[in-house]
């Protein structure tokens, strides 16, 4: 580890989470360019560090490609991790160096553990949250929503109920803060899809004050600074049946994101220049494909197992993508270990994962 990280390490009082053959690697990088700024002023060191990492990982020659795998509600975080996460490992020797996780369900101690154990092995953790309807207490999807600035209007309803959600997370995220783990934190995923969640497709100006109003108070009062906030809109298909507003559409501005991305599910190749990469990258941020989910061959929504070849994902976003730094498989049928390739590109020189102890060279 060179001096400068070694002093980060000792400032933070926490371990950075990075390899050590990744630092190797871009350390001498890392040290000519100029320091990654986050939104939040406040970020902690290995906050800081983490965010100078993914600006420099496309200029980097090889490991310059985070592949994360989502594992649902982190109320369930074990029982997906096995199934995923550990049977790659189990199968070829290497994990995805990024797990996601959701807050959908709430949070138990299995979970922190896991997160952390993931962060002390170099590790990365992304997480998103299906809040609950503050108007009506129901689920994400349960569309009935009242005036949208309600949520940043002391005295409403909607504006109690919605800050003891917020309560809630910021008490799970300082957990994870506390032990060590730097979040990128996905709130509102999919907020330019109609339909989606009760947050999508609002009032543009009321979505940017609710998207402050929680990092207002996540970054100052909650002390939140493990935090790099992640802009993730929908791809922006249009069509007869089904269209999203544009992608930077609801964006709430530069002082209030870190990493921007994009959820894109397809049957084919990616084209992300027609569905709003060009767009976000506009936007001078570190740059994802946040969800990412192959359909199946005949248009199913969930391809069937062995079906789908990562390779194929690998190839094209090397190729015509390079400014991608992380792409995160979603769960299930679109889990990494239930589809082809995902060892091999787990292995790839541009991939950077993680390595099992055991299967390290001499």
């Amino acid at each position: 580890m060179n001096s400068r990280l070694t002093g980060i390490v000792r400032a933070s009082g926490r371990a950075l989470f990075f390899l050590v053959s990744v630092l190797e690697l871009h350390a001498g990088a890392a040290a000519e360019s100029s320091p990654a700024t986050p939104a939040n002023e406040r970020a902690n060191p290995a906050t800081r560090a983490l965010l100078a990492e993914l600006r420099s990982l496309p200029s980097q020659p090889r490991a310059n490609l985070i592949v994360g795998q989502h594992c649902g509600g982190v109320v369930r975080l074990e029982e997906r991790h096995r199934n995923t996460v550990e049977a790659l490992a189990e199968e070829g020797g290497r994990r995805p160096a990024l797990i996601g996780g959701d807050f959908i369900g709430g949070f138990n101690a299995a979970a922190l553990a896991r997160f952390a154990a993931h962060a002390r092995r170099g590790g990365f953790v992304t997480l998103c949250w299906h809040a609950p309807n503050p108007w009506t207490g129901g689920p994400s999807d349960d569309l009935k929503v009242g005036d949208f600035n309600d949520l940043v209007t002391p005295g409403t309803p909607a504006h109690a109920a919605w800050q003891r959600s917020l309560s809630r997370v910021a008490g799970w995220l300082g957990e994870l803060r506390d032990s060590g783990v730097v979040v990128l934190w996905r709130p509102f995923h999919e907020m330019n899809l109609p339909g989606s969640h009760w947050w999508a497709s609002r009032d543009q100006a009321a979505f940017i004050a609710v998207w402050r109003q929680m990092f207002d108070r996540f970054s100052h009062e909650e002390r939140l600074h493990n935090l790099l906030w992640v802009y993730s809109p929908n791809a922006e298909f249009k069509g007869a049946t089904k269209s999203t507003r544009p992608v930077a559409h609801y964006y709430p501005g530069a002082a209030h994101v870190d990493l921007t991305g994009l959820d894109f599910y397809t049957r084919g190749p990616l084209r992300l220049r027609e569905v709003g990469y060009t767009e976000l990258l506009a936007l001078g941020k570190p740059m994802a494909l946040c969800e990412f989910g192959p359909r199946g061959p005949n248009g199913e929504r969930e391809p069937p197992d062995r079906t789908y070849d990562y390779r194929d994902l690998l190839r094209q976003l090397h190729a015509e993508y390079p400014e991608i730094v992380y792409f995160m498989a979603w769960m299930d049928g679109f889990a990494l270990a239930r589809q082809l390739g995902a060892v091999d590109v787990l292995r790839d020189r541009h991939v950077l994962a993680l390595e099992e102890p055991s299967a390290r060279r001499p």
